[in-house]
């Protein structure tokens, strides 16, 4: 009899216990865990289809244990445009920052708003990318240079559990953005790479790597021995970076702060390759967006309908945590779509490329600005000094149908080749479809439509196709609003065009 009252003592301490600890994390503020991936393309995770064996484990864990979104885009497929629309919510037309530029002092920031509400924020890695730094609010900052530029799964595990323990010790919930900086090249096995690991010995090696045969080309790659070899790399890098997001989810889960933290892990653009990253196509802003939020999001659960924007991430985390978001931002909070709800306006997604490059006045820097200028092969007058050269992309996506608008495109000046361009120059002379490809990515058309049901890789431009006037027309007429309502500074020359 005392054995059995005993044991009914030891439950109800042990539940109490329990109970009390339940009570006590719902009492809490909610944690923000952002962990980003670099140039990876949103059909490379195993969740999304990846054909790669064993690639990303980790990833599709926490998809297993969240929501995954089919239909995101990041706002821009470029790395620091891309981050500082994350962080503000607006395009980049509106957070003052063209392309690798500073914000806006009058823009107001995610890390702003969660310093106000008593958040301690971190950067881990890219912190260079969201400038100026002032605006971020970071109140502990793990630079590239000593994290071994984001490519050492140990040392994003043991800083990761350090950032979190300087929060508990503060008593404060936190903000914290890990970015490991796979698979951005330079890649796994090249020699870019292989002399960084020479100057960053703490740079490990994938758990995994890839040799050519097992992997896949995308399609709207050439699958062509060069470009074989560099994927077989990129693939390896993907893997590293998934060694990293298993690393702090790890010690995420050994700081017992996991039932109180929302995850979201997301690529910054599309891989570092041909028509992708730079670009507006959909292997370019097409991102794969994980969400786990215990209690919350339902483990499992798979969103194919909703478009997501990258400029919606801010006002989706402040409302998350219950915190008031400015009114002038340009994306909107997904939350309900989290929940389970169907939510209106996101039947299609508009995104960018939107690149400010300046001219010095200074011989030296003006040079150097002129030697890139010509590596990129844009043309320019250079007579005239303290000028900048815009470059402007815009798409319009939906489901069945996207278009694009390359405001650049005069029929002289040409476009960054990309990753894997050097491979395909070397065998267009003996390929016809490979030089007609590369002369079309180099200088494109105004406008390019594709039809997303027959041509997923987005290679057969539709614009002259009499059988797609009207959803041109269409397509123009949704730009066109878009453009208005945002005050769009490429507006004038569009109306231009299409009239």
């Amino acid at each position: 009899m005392n054995s059995i009252i005993l044991k009914l003592f030891l439950f109800i301490c042990i539940f109490g216990a329990i109970l009390s600890q339940h009570q006590t994390e719902a009492r809490e503020k909610l944690n923000v865990l952002l962990i980003t991936v670099d140039d990876m393309d949103w059909q490379s995770p195993g969740c999304y289809g990846g054909t790669v064996n064993d690639i990303t484990p980790n990833m599709d864990r926490l998809a297993s244990e969240g929501m995954k979104f089919m239909r995101a885009h990041v706002t821009v497929a470029v790395c620091q445009p891309s981050r500082q629309s994350w962080l503000t919510g607006k395009y980049p037309h509106h957070n003052g920052a063209l392309g690798f530029g500073p914000i806006s002092q009058k823009t107001v920031t995610l890390g702003e708003l969660l310093d106000k509400n008593g958040y301690m924020n971190g950067v881990m890695c890219k912190e260079h990318h969201l400038a100026p730094k002032s605006k971020f609010n970071w109140h502990a900052i793990y630079t590239s240079n000593t994290m071994a530029h984001g490519r050492s799964p140990k040392l994003f595990y043991k800083k990761t559990k350090e950032f979190i323990g300087k929060a508990k010790s503060q008593k404060k919930p936190w903000f914290l953005m890990i970015s490991s900086e796979d698979p951005h090249r330079p890649l796994h096995g090249s020699p870019g790479h292989k002399k960084w690991a020479t100057n960053y010995p703490n740079i490990e090696n994938p758990s995994r790597v890839y040799k050519e045969n097992e992997i896949v080309v995308p399609g709207f790659l050439p699958d062509i021995p060069e470009m074989r070899t560099e994927v077989a790399r990129y693939y390896s890098s993907v893997k590293r970076a998934d060694d990293s997001v298993g690393a702090v989810l790890k010690a995420l889960k050994e700081s017992r702060q996991e039932r109180n933290t929302i995850v979201i892990l997301m690529s910054d653009n599309g891989m570092a390759f041909v028509s992708a990253k730079w670009n507006t196509y959909d292997q370019s802003t097409r991102t794969p967006l994980l969400v786990r939020w215990p209690g919350v999001v339902k483990a499992g659960s798979v969103d194919e309908d909703h478009f997501i924007n990258g400029t919606d991430f801010m006002p989706t985390i402040l409302e998350a945590l219950n915190i008031k978001a400015p009114r002038d931002l340009d994306g909107f909070s997904y939350v309900p779509v989290l929940k389970g709800k169907k939510q209106k306006g996101r039947d299609h997604v508009i995104t960018g490329h939107f690149e400010a490059i300046h001219y010095y006045m200074n011989k030296q820097k003006r040079a150097a600005a002129l030697a890139k200028f010509a590596e990129r092969g844009w043309s320019y007058d250079d007579s005239k000094k303290g000028m900048t050269k815009e470059i402007h992309m815009r798409c319009v996506r939906y489901p069945d149908i996207s278009y694009v608008y390359n405001e650049w495109s005069d029929g002289k000046d040409y476009f960054y080749l990309g990753g894997g361009g050097t491979a395909m120059m070397k065998v267009a002379k003996k390929n016809p479809d490979i030089a007609k490809r590369i002369q079309h990515i180099k200088h494109r058309t105004p406008e390019e439509l594709f039809d997303c049901n027959k041509d997923p890789d987005e290679l057969n431009n539709l614009v002259n196709n009499p059988e797609y006037k009207e959803k041109l027309e269409s397509m123009r007429q949704k730009l066109l609003h878009w453009m208005k309502k945002t005050k769009d500074p490429i507006l004038k020359t569009y109306k231009s065009q299409i009239q």
